[in-house]
């Protein structure tokens, strides 16, 4: 009988805890005051005592008009939203701030989603100084939404891309002063780096003055999903869009005005290069032969460039120009799209009077080209190039009249709308489904249409885990091959806890991966079997009983990768219930969160720098070089191609190999029989570690190679005391031959407390040159923190590889500026207490312990300190080693001149 009541009561908390549904979460909003640093504290200190962040849900506001100077830059590693306050008539200032005796940094690194609404955000730092790259985004599949912001003044890009599958959406914004004059080849409003693009939209935005080009495609990437409506674009030096390589692209209902200034494409040497409006290159073979067509609607634009600024083209330029005196809009697969389409005819020239827009940088033009050397254009810096001329700003691009005013798809003036007060009513494409998760085509699901796989956050009351370490490790997307298990965490981010069991559902691709229902596990034992359909599978965990829930942990499943798996797939939670113990409700959700398993890629049998196989060791090359760069066989992004010496594993000298064979023809790459490390020009050369300091809580180690001769690369493997030191960055003070203006080429950290950096440089150091600035935030004031070069390797160029000799080694701490007596920790205390205090110069100090009545009873510190940050303990005893009583007592602090008093809280 009783066997038979619990399994009828059994089914009656089944039919209660699974048959409810659950609620939605409210948005929490922060306000955050205008000053020095204050966004950052907002930001960076918004978690809970454990370090966690108080709520993911929370919106940032700043003040109309406002201005916040940013100490450091704003870097997230959760899903974060800035805004202005509602009703602001005047965009906050986003600027970057200068610490006393630091340096200013970027606005923004983005690694998680990111949302900015109706601010202004420059990287020119209250001094002046120009920064690069307003806003950097580091990590995979990241959403970042623009929308009603100004992004101003940078010396390289607007937006810098560092991964892959990034969705970016940019709306009724400004992109504006991007570049340096004097040296315009980095002026790009977004830079891919030859990154792959889920989605990048632009949309009712004006872009104006930027030395080089809107988009900067580096090479090898894929753009999955282009589109570029109504959008003004004045003033772009080189070309108007590099889109590269994309499956379906948009460029509708546009106004480019001087969109090619120059008359030239971009250049690194002699070479005159054709400076299209917009360039769209071939699907690459693979996606050609699994069926995957492009895409490509160029229509209702007004290209048109301003006479004047053609007349001040040399005639080299205009002896360059095939047709005419204006060089062709579009390259070749631009332009067989446009004839294809039929639409060539709606795509015209006219000049347009703004009310009051950017005037066309003749000037300019006409000093840099006074500038060059020779007969030729030569990206490189001419100090005589002048500025562009917003004497006249803010600008305004309204314009009437003439054909552009009615010309969009809808009959709507072309260019951005915003300066007509009207809304975009005529685009045949939704912005809304293209920022839902799944295959890019719209419907947020995974029917093969996208090209780069991304893993969806989804609804947020799941996550989904592949690493199987208890708790969300952030593992979203692994590399495997035909075999291999993967384990799948489920992760409740409800705080549900105790809890009952749940049910589940997940959709998954079956000629690719199969479920293994004995590696289904969980706080409660499998109900039953699991349901199997055509792709997906179902199942219940069910206890009689709660269980704790620990960091959200709640169940676990498994599948086997299938034989041949060669290209990626997605797994995806499509229904999750929780059953709470504790309200004894059912907690249901279509959570769509999703991972992701990529195809390990192939080895390659035989070591080349043409890793592309176009047979030509190009950019794309490196790229893939550089995915591999520190892998040995065993490992899963390991590819035998890159291992040019051999050896079993990617290194520097690897990197030294592809560097010398760079640019060449496959015919012409020759590869050494062996490793080759020995004395090379560079053995006697010697390194030093010369410290400074950043902004606040930051220290830096510039690496200074001394008598060198002839030196062309390096790579450092560079140790530190991880309890002491946090590892922030590198800057190159070389300048790469593979990277941007202050960027190291290759950086792989290797395991805690350990990094790589690995570069070629553009031109040889001779005598003594820094290569390398180190950065680091300092976690303990007091302790000295370690950094040590275990490993400096350093080319010349015919190749040899030299190993500097001795000890590089430094012990770096924090110094104070002022005398301070610090707050006691913790305060009421019981049985001791800390007492930090700082002196910024060797010298006499006392710090001793006060009774209410004035007398003296515990001497903490007497005698000759050196500079910097100490902490001392009080025990609660007096010099006698007697316990004193619960009561008020105070600490006082005397050192040359200075004195300060806190009182502390004694409670037995």
């Amino acid at each position: 009988m009783k066997s038979g009541l619990r399994g009828f009561t059994w089914s009656i908390i089944v039919l209660l805890v699974f048959g409810v549904a659950g609620g939605a979460f409210a948005e929490r909003t922060v306000v955050v005051e205008q000053g020095f640093g204050t966004l950052n504290e907002a930001v960076d200190g918004d978690t809970t005592a454990s370090g966690e962040r108080v709520d993911l849900n929370t919106v940032y506001v700043l003040a109309s008009g406002g201005t916040y100077l940013l100490n450091g830059s704003i870097e997230n590693r959760f899903p974060l939203t800035i805004v202005a306050e509602d009703g602001a008539t005047v965009r906050p200032k986003l600027i970057p701030g200068v610490p006393t005796g630091g340096s200013s940094s970027r606005a923004f690194r983005a690694r998680a989603d990111i949302t900015l609404r109706g601010l202004y955000i420059t990287n020119e730092d209250e001094l002046g100084a120009l920064k690069t790259r307003i806003i950097r985004i580091s990590a995979d599949n990241v959403r970042a939404v623009i929308d009603d912001c100004h992004l101003d003044k940078d010396g390289q890009s607007g937006f810098r891309l560092d991964n892959d599958g990034n969705r970016i959406f940019i709306t009724n914004s400004i992109i504006s002063n991007i570049g340096k004059v004097s040296s315009p080849n980095n002026g790009r409003g977004i830079d891919d780096r030859g990154n792959d693009i889920d989605t990048l939209v632009i949309s009712n935005t004006t872009i104006y003055n930027l030395t080089s080009t809107v988009l900067r495609d580096g090479g090898g990437g894929i753009i999955n999903y282009f589109d570029f409506n109504h959008n003004t674009v004045v003033n772009t030096g080189m070309q108007a869009i590099e889109i590269g390589e994309v499956v379906e692209a948009h460029v509708t209902n546009n106004i480019f005005i001087n969109g090619v200034y120059f008359g030239t494409g971009p250049q690194g040497g002699s070479e005159i290069t054709e400076g299209y409006h917009i360039l769209v290159y071939e699907l690459n073979a693979d996606l050609v032969a699994e069926g995957v067509t492009q895409t490509v609607n160029i229509r209702h634009n007004n290209f048109y460039t301003d006479p004047a600024v053609i007349a001040t083209w040399p005639d080299y330029v205009n002896e360059s120009i095939s047709e005419g005196d204006v060089r062709p809009l579009f390259n070749e697969v631009a332009q067989a799209a446009v004839d294809a389409s039929g639409k060539g005819d709606t795509n015209i020239s006219e000049a347009v009077a703004f009310v009051n827009g950017a005037p066309s940088p003749v000037a300019h033009l006409e000093a840099w080209y006074a500038g060059q050397p020779g007969g030729i254009p030569i990206a490189t810096s001419v100090e005589t190039a002048l500025p562009f001329d917003n004497s006249s700003a803010p600008f305004d691009f309204a314009y009437s009249g003439g054909e552009s005013a009615t010309h969009s798809t809808g009959g709507q003036p072309l260019g951005s709308l915003i300066w007509h007060n009207m809304e975009i009513a005529d685009s045949d494409r939704g912005l809304d489904d293209k920022m839902l998760p799944g295959d890019g085509d719209g419907d947020g699901d995974s029917d093969g249409g996208d090209i780069t796989l991304t893993p969806a956050a989804g609804s947020g009351e799941w996550t989904l885990d592949l690493d199987e370490t208890v708790g969300d490790q952030e593992v979203r997307e692994k590399s495997v091959k035909a075999g291999d298990e993967v384990i799948i965490e489920m992760i409740n981010n409800e705080s549900i806890s105790p809890a009952l069991g749940g049910a589940f559902t997940f959709t998954y691709d079956a000629t690719k991966v199969t479920p293994n229902a004995s590696a289904i596990s969980g706080i409660a034992s499998p109900l039953g079997a699991p349901s199997i359909g055509d792709g997906t599978i179902s199942f219940t965990l069910a206890g009689l009983s709660g269980v704790a829930v620990t960091d959200g942990h709640v169940g676990q499943i498994g599948f086997t990768v299938g034989e041949g798996f060669d290209a990626d797939t997605e797994i995806t939670l499509t229904k999750a219930e929780i059953g709470d113990d504790t309200t004894y409700a059912n907690v249901a959700s279509e959570p769509g969160a999703s991972v992701v398993l990529r195809a390990a890629a192939a080895n390659i049998s035989e070591a080349t720098p043409d890793l592309d196989g176009d047979g030509v060791v190009g950019f794309p090359d490196f790229i893939k070089f550089a995915q591999a760069f520190g892998s040995k066989t065993d490992d899963d992004k390991f590819n035998a191609g890159a291992d040019l010496d051999s050896n079993g594993a990617v290194e520097f000298r690897d990197f030294v190999l592809f560097a010398q064979n760079y640019g060449k023809n496959i015919e012409d790459v020759v590869l050494p029989s062996s490793k080759i490390v020995g004395p090379g020009l560079s053995s006697a050369s010697g390194l030093t570690l010369i410290p400074g300091f950043g902004q606040p809580g930051l220290v830096t180690l510039t690496v200074r190679v001394t008598d060198a001769v002839n030196v062309s690369g390096y790579s450092l493997t560079v140790q530190y005391d991880a309890s002491t030191l946090a590892w922030v960055g590198a800057e190159g003070l070389a300048p790469s031959k593979f990277a941007d203006q202050d960027e190291v080429a290759l950086q792989v950290a290797d395991g805690p407390g350990q990094v790589v950096l690995s570069d070629i440089t553009g031109s040889a150091v001779q005598g003594d040159g820094d290569l390398v600035q180190l950065q680091f935030q300092v976690l303990d004031q007091v302790r000295a923190g370690r950094v040590e070069i275990v490993s400096a390797l350093v080319s010349d160029p015919s190749g040899n590889v030299s190993e500097l000799l001795g000890a590089h080694v430094a012990e770096i701490r924090m110094m104070p500026e002022i005398y301070v007596l610090g707050d006691n920790y913790p305060n009421p205390f019981n049985p001791e207490t800390v007492v930090p205090f700082a002196i910024p110069e060797k010298g006499d100090v006392r710090v001793a312990v006060y009774n209410l009545l004035g007398q003296e009873i515990a001497v903490l510190a007497s005698g000759r300190l050196e500079a910097g940050f100490h902490r001392v303990t009080w025990n609660g005893n007096d010099a006698a080693g007697n316990a004193m009583s619960t009561g008020i007592y105070f600490v006082r602090m005397v050192a040359n001149g200075f004195t300060d008093v806190n009182k502390v809280m004694l409670l037995k």
